[in-house]
Order: C-alpha cells, then structure tokens, then sequence
C-alpha cells in the first residue's frame, strides 16, 4: 500500500521539512522546530505511523505543481490528514480549499479530527468549510472525528459517514484493552498548558495546580506545547542546552550567528516573572520538579513513572493514559471535553472547585469498559476505508 499526505502534517518521524530549513525560516529552533515546540503534534504522527502498514509514503507540499498531484493519484491508494483541532469555522475554506482538494482524485481520509472551540461555545462552520467536508466524505469511505460533538456538527452540515473514533494516539499500544494502574499520591503530575491569553483560565489552572500541591507528596509539572519560558529554563537546567544563537542573514546562501550564552539564574528569573499569577508555592515545582523534551518516547518514560496524572493538555494526557497510568482530565475547551466524554475518563471544568479533584482507584472502570469498543470503531474504520493496519484482535484489510 502507498498512501500520501502534505508535508505540513508530519507522518512518520514527527517531525515537518521546515525543521531542515533554518536559512530559509528565522524562527526555528535549532533543535525543535518552530517556536512553540509541540510534541503532542509529533505523538499524533507517529501514532498514526504505528498503527497504519504501509510500504512507501509520499509527502506533498501544497503548493506543488500538477505534474507532482498527478503523480499522487498514479502511484498512491489513499490521502491521509491527520486530524487536529481543525474543526472551526473557516480552517477549511483557509487550508483545504476546493481549488487544493480537487487536485486529489484518490479518496482522502482523515483521521481524529477535533472541534476547537470554547466550552459552551456553539459554532457553525462556513458554507466553503461544508464544501470541502462534503468533497472529502464524497472521495472515501468515511472519515473519523474525536468525539460525538464532532459528529454531531458533521451531522448538521449533512456529512453522515463519520466514524467516532478518538484521536489515534489512544492505540499507541496496538492492543485492544487498557488496564489503569491504582492511582496514588506519591508523586503526581499536571500536563499544563500556557493560558497566557486568557488570565481567567490560567488563575484558576494555577489554583488546580496549587491544590494538588498540597494534597500530593511531590507535584511535577509536565511542559508539551507552547510554555516557551519555561521550556528554555527546563533545557539549561538539564544541561540540554547551554546557549542561544542570534542569527543575520547576509544573503540568501550566506547566514552569519552569534553564540549567546544562558544564565540559570537569569532563566529562573524570567520563570518567576511569567508565573507571576501563580501562588507562590507553585515556583519551587516549576523550577525544580518540570519535564520537557523533544522525544515522545522520554514522555512516555517520565509519565510512566508517575502515580497520578492531572492536566489542561490533551496529548500528555493521553501519553499518560494509553499505558495505564491513572489520568484525570481537566476540561477548558470543547476539544478536551469532547474526547473525555468519548472515553470516560475522570474529568472536571477548569472553573470547578478543586474538591472536584478527588478520585479513587474505580474512577477509570468506564474507561476501561468502553476502550475494546472505541477501539473497534477505529479497527473497522481503518478497514472500511483499505488501510491496512497494525491493530491487534482482528486481521488487518
């Protein structure tokens, strides 16, 4: 099988051409890419990768010329998106407009795609929106969304082959069942997300954070997406990382950089300023007990060893859950709630008191009851649509 995809959306190795292409983008970190670095797009990829059986793949940039699509539609079986919070009104008509989509004639698959948007928030999406949705559910089978109220916005738009399926990172494991270890206080984590543009949210994402502070022995603070602050405080501290560049372009071929040395001390600082909201006792887990890495697999690790996950972050949560460790989900916005509803799992409103926070070892039995079923859902799926898959429990198409 040969399947294709745009280059922006990064199957295989996590990672897009722009992470090569540093003299041609001036914001690219010299080791992550673009500025927020974030892994949960890379966990979405290379999930995706494991679970699909393929022999070549073929990455096409959008703006590629004819003879480039025509190629695509001679030698490929399916056009693969992998899904994102893309379900908004207006990202279609931006990003997969017609004139784009008409240039595949091979059927298009995309695969756990979410609803971005507010909780309570009601949207419509765009009549060119509805446009290319009808033209890509036309082309295949079916294609599969997060949860039920993706569906159901599918549903109002008049696009019924939609498959409910989650996001493909929760089959990470390929098997068809999750046992959640018994959770405990020893040491727990929160996956965090910065709220930077929404004071309201952080201050009380803090005030989570903080309860759970005092209620757990150790408290780690998880970083996965755009806490970039934190994230270079988090690369020097752990040695990953000793200096910064400054880069001139001096012409197309020739770029000139200048070697700018970290403070720690200086780091540390900034943390402090940029958590200043925070109570107090947040800093000393947030300079002294925080993860990040460019690695998927150092998240898997470092997840795994903890007793008890918490968090705003969808995929360091689901990092957490899909090998067992007890994950609770804090919900502020539709796309988190929407998977949380799908799987069952333990979860609260951001602005719910943090009492709410309290759990016991039978909080995951829901989870662990509806998983063979959604996981069946996607196997079948996956199978109605001629991809050829690596799931367990059932032959692949």
């Amino acid at each position: 099988m040969r399947l294709a995809s745009f280059t922006s959306h990064l199957l295989l190795d996590g990672h897009g051409p722009t992470v090569h292409a540093s003299p041609r983008r001036r914001d690219l970190h010299p080791y992550f890419g673009t500025a927020p670095y974030n892994v949960g797009d890379q966990f979405v990829a290379l999930a995706i990768a494991r679970v699909l059986e393929f022999e070549e793949f073929y990455s096409i940039d959008p703006e590629a010329p004819d003879e480039d699509f025509e190629t695509i539609n001679r030698e490929c079986d399916v056009f693969l998106i992998r899904g994102s919070n893309f379900i908004y009104p207006g990202f279609f008509a931006q990003n997969l407009h017609m004139d784009l989509l008409r240039k595949i004639e091979i059927p298009i698959v995309y695969l756990g795609a979410g609803l971005q948007c507010d909780l309570d928030q009601r949207i419509e999406l765009l009549e060119e929106d509805v446009e290319s949705l009808k033209y890509i559910h036309a082309s295949s089978a079916s294609c599969s969304v997060r949860g039920y109220r993706s569906a159901e916005l599918m549903h109002a738009a008049g696009i019924d082959n939609v498959r409910v399926t989650g996001c493909p990172s929760i089959f990470w494991t390929l098997q068809p069942t999750v046992k959640v270890r018994p959770p405990a206080w020893d040491h727990v984590g929160w996956t965090v997300t910065d709220m930077s543009w929404r004071p309201d949210l952080n201050r009380q994402q803090f005030a989570l954070m903080d309860a759970l502070r005092e209620r757990a022995a150790r408290l780690h603070v998880v970083v996965q997406g755009g806490e970039v602050v934190l994230q270079e405080y988090i690369l020097c501290r752990d040695g990953l990382a000793v200096e910064t560049r400054c880069d001139t372009q001096v012409s197309p071929a020739l770029l000139k950089s200048r070697r700018e040395r970290k403070s720690l001390d200086h780091l540390a600082a900034m943390v402090g300023y940029y958590y200043r909201d925070a109570p107090k006792g947040l800093l000393e887990p947030l300079l002294n007990r925080s993860f990040f890495s460019n690695s998927v697999f150092d998240y898997f690790r470092y997840l795994r060893g903890l007793t008890l996950v918490y968090g705003t972050r969808l995929h360091g949560n689901v990092m957490a859950l899909c090998q067992g460790t007890p994950t609770f989900f804090v919900l502020h916005d539709s796309r988190l709630e929407d998977m949380a509803e799908l799987m069952r799992v333990p979860c609260m409103r951001i602005d719910d008191p943090p009492d709410a926070l309290e759990v016991d070892a039978s909080a995951w039995l829901g989870f662990e009851r509806v998983y063979p079923e959604i996981y069946r859902t996607f196997r079948d799926f996956l199978e109605e649509n001629g991809l050829k898959h690596n799931l367990q429990g059932g032959a692949a198409a």
